[in-house]
């Protein structure tokens, strides 16, 4: 017995010895990434506004940047313009560190006598308290807008989209995997049109309600605003319940109250496109309550109820069907739960609700593909700064591929139309969209040679690398320049692509003009004006909003915020995706960032322990036992303002 009891108390002394080992490690890296991050984050953010500024005010019209041949030749003016971008991210990040430092953690930031203040933090902490009230507030502050937007909006993608579910192949001229376009080696040889394209279980879903409206009322009309409406209450939901999670973090009423103005008027031009029928918005509503979930989950220190995973479960399949990114930032984020905690039974809720839907879905489409029910997504869709940046070098550097290079190249894409298509804006004119033939021999190409493409490229990159670099820049720099006009800032309407006398089956068309076309184009001019002018365009831009987020992410983790790499590497992450693989550079990309920006300031805000708030935030558990903050992956487990349910 004795010897049982002295082996159990070791095994213990080891699990401890490695637990603080453990978090040794942790403490080290984070003091490593505290410095380095805000070095890489403030560098990349002035290289992308010099970049901007050059073009606009130094660039012929017509012309584009070559960064690193201007460096040579404009040196001193490249220099000054980005020491200046320097000194504004650095201050900002620097203003952002004296706002979240001790201020943050402090229970009250409301002065004797200032009565009205004190109220309107007591109205928002009574919004906040249940998600419902802060989803009906969006709905009715934000409803000119919505309403404007009656009954929603589509684009050409949802049109292919529904014709992969209820088109017949054998009467469609041009099939949908032909527009995206698809690889005919990727296509069965019978009668299959779903595809992987954009997302096979979504465009299911999708093709499906249409489908049944077409059948029982003889059009798509009452189906398109099913969908909208729907969309438009996950996107509600999503909202208002990420609020309720996030803000019983934070003891400051100031922080909250700014939270919810932000939020409000961020509903130029959120609320447009959560009346849009898309995967963007969609995946940007379900990022927003995944990452909110996370992080009151490593926070809590409740035993997780049940109901916990199958929550998780819901935003999780949302963005696993709505993004074919969401898998690996999926993964990365359940990681970094697991990390965070080490009781069992969060672990099994982590589990559940996010390692289920990531296998059961990918099973499903894999499935499906083996059985040659879905058409796999084309590779080359996903390598958009690869095929960009290699156009670039071989329209500056005629010569630069070897000739079997150029022989391999010219079986997956025309070489001639490659250079001549080139647009730093865009991939469509390279690799073909729609139903605009680019480079790409999607007909011709086989498995075999298409394979050869990454390596082609690689020894492109190893002989031209400063073009090759150019061509990177060229593509990306727009995702983080705030006053560089995104296209696509707002969601497009069937008449922007003229796509709305285009047959989907039986005659019968998508058109979302039926009602209220005035009103819907009146509002689409309006955003179009506001991203014409500069500093009008900072109030809408979504690139303006994943500035903020990735400053507000750079502080808290310069600060140790509590939690803050669970929702900040998410974050950076899906700036990776959408710098890497962009088929243009338009600003519904990147959705999943912008849509959380007013959760950020929350996130950010969120107190180091919740032991005594300010009076009036509603009911506030007492916790003498909270530890100090030990890492910003979460090990600081509190009560929140609120019980957890």
């Amino acid at each position: 017995m004795g010897r049982h009891r002295r082996t159990d108390a070791g095994r213990r002394l080891t699990r401890e010895v490695l637990s603080r080992r453990f978090k040794a490690a942790i403490g080290a890296g984070e003091s490593v990434a505290a410095v380095l991050i805000p070095i890489i984050v403030v560098s990349v953010l002035a290289l992308a506004a010099t970049m901007g500024w050059f073009s606009r005010n130094v660039i012929p019209d017509g012309e584009y940047l070559l960064f690193l041949e201007y460096v040579g030749s404009h040196t001193k003016m490249l220099l000054a313009t980005f020491l200046i971008f320097v000194g504004i991210f650095a201050g900002m990040i620097l203003a952002l560190i004296h706002w979240g430092g001790n201020a943050l953690d402090r229970s009250d930031d409301s002065a004797p006598g200032r009565r009205v203040i004190t109220r309107i933090n007591r109205g928002v902490d009574w919004v906040l308290a249940r998600w419902w009230r802060l989803s009906a507030l969006l709905a009715v502050a934000w409803s000119p807008l919505i309403v404007g937007q009656f009954p929603g909006t589509s684009n050409a993608d949802l049109v292919m989209q529904a014709r992969e579910v209820l088109g017949d192949r054998g009467e469609i001229d041009y099939p949908p995997f032909n527009v995206y376009p698809i690889a005919h080696y990727l296509v069965p040889n019978d009668e299959v049109l779903l595809s992987e394209h954009h997302n096979a279980l979504l465009t299911l879903m999708y093709g499906t309600v249409l489908g049944k409206s077409l059948e029982h009322f003889g059009s798509f009309e009452v189906g398109f605003i099913i969908l909208t409406m729907s969309q438009l209450a996950i996107t509600l939901i999503a909202f208002g319940r990420a609020s309720e999670l996030l803000s019983r973090w934070v003891t400051r009423p100031g922080a909250r109250s700014l939270f919810l103005a932000v939020l409000i008027l961020s509903g130029f031009p959120t609320a447009l496109w959560a009346v849009a029928i898309a995967k963007n918005p969609l995946f940007g509503a379900a990022f927003v309550w995944l990452i909110a979930l996370a992080f009151d989950h490593v926070r809590s220190r409740e035993s997780p109820h049940w109901m916990r995973a199958l929550e998780l479960v819901l935003p999780a399949v949302m963005a696993l069907n709505s993004a074919k990114f969401a898998q690996p930032i999926l993964a990365v984020l359940l990681i970094m739960v697991l990390i965070a905690q080490v009781s069992w039974a969060k672990w099994r809720v982590a589990l559940a609700g996010l390692a289920l839907p990531i296998l059961l879905t990918q099973l499903v489409v894999d499935i499906g593909i083996a059985q040659e029910k879905i058409i796999p997504g084309d590779p080359m869709a996903g390598k958009g700064l690869q095929i960009q940046s290699m156009a670039l070098t071989l329209k500056e550097r005629p010569g630069a591929l070897s000739p079997e290079d150029e022989r391999a190249l010219n079986e997956i894409f025309d070489v001639e139309m490659m250079i001549e298509g080139y647009q730093p804006r865009t991939m469509a004119p390279v690799r073909g969209a729609g139903f605009r033939e680019g480079a790409y021999q999607w007909r011709e190409v086989t498995r075999q040679e298409a394979s050869e493409f990454n390596g082609i490229w690689r020894r492109l990159a190893l002989a031209e690398p400063d073009m090759v670099v150019n061509g990177a820049l060229l593509t990306s720099y727009r995702f983080f320049d705030p006053f560089t006009p995104a296209s696509d800032n707002r969601p497009s309407i069937t008449n922007d692509d003229s796509i709305q006398t285009l047959v989907i089956t039986d005659g019968a068309t998508l058109s979302d003009d039926f009602t209220n076309l005035e009103r819907r184009e009146t509002l689409h001019e309006v955003a179009n004006d506001l991203s014409t002018d500069e500093w009008l365009l900072l109030p809408t831009n979504g690139v303006a909003r994943t500035v903020v987020v990735i400053l507000l992410a750079t502080a808290a983790i310069i600060l140790r915020r509590p939690a803050a790499w669970i929702w900040a590497l998410p974050m950076a992450l899906h700036c990776g995706v959408f710098l890497l693989s962009p088929l243009d550079s338009s600003g519904r990309y990147a959705l999943g960032v912008t849509y959380f920006m007013p959760f950020a300031i929350l996130a950010f805000a969120s107190a180091r322990s919740v032991g005594s708030a300010m009076a009036g935030s509603g009911p506030v558990e007492s916790d003498t036992e909270a530890a100090a903050s030990t890492t910003t992956l979460g090990k600081e487990q509190d009560k929140p303002l609120k019980e957890n349910r």
